[in-house]
């Protein structure tokens, strides 16, 4: 069964993303696998000392689940089996997102992701995701420009 990945996150243009992939899934009758990854949960205690505390990892988690959930639903709608195709939605922890969906895209029809992520200096340091998984991903990557108008996926 083929299938297409999406990464999605708080941009708009994961928005339009996640409708451009949820289409092709529906027109090929192939799965879609909704990618949301969440930045690993730390805290300081005592004051410099990094420490992860569990509890505090099932809150985001939760809070990483419901936010992919809800935005499945608001830009896919409601999943008929009779469609041809399944949603399934991934919230990964991890501080590289885009080794991610890099490990996820194997075997894919192809990926799609926004162009927008981290902002200004800091970003350009960083590299964008959407620039890693073109230069590293398994399939072909489909990146949505972050000029797009968001109603012009809808035509």
């Amino acid at each position: 069964m083929s299938f297409i990945v999406v990464g999605v996150d708080a941009n708009p243009t994961s928005r339009i993303a996640l409708r451009i992939a949820g289409r092709e899934a529906r027109s090929r009758g192939a799965d879609l696998v909704v990618i949301h990854v969440f930045g690993r949960v730390q805290r300081s205690h005592p004051p410099g000392d990094d420490v992860h505390w569990p509890g505090d990892r099932e809150a985001a988690r939760d809070e990483a689940e419901e936010f992919l959930n809800t935005l499945v639903q608001e830009e896919i709608g409601h999943v008929d089996p009779a469609d041809g195709f399944v949603v399934r939605t991934l919230a990964v922890e991890s501080d590289h997102p885009a080794r991610v969906l890099v490990e996820h895209s194997a075997g894919a029809s192809y990926l799609v992701v926004g162009s927008r992520g981290l902002k200004g200096f800091k970003g350009e340091l960083l590299g964008s995701v959407s620039q890693q998984v073109v230069a590293e991903a398994h399939c072909p990557v489909l990146v949505v420009p972050h000029n797009m108008n968001h109603d012009a996926d809808r035509h």
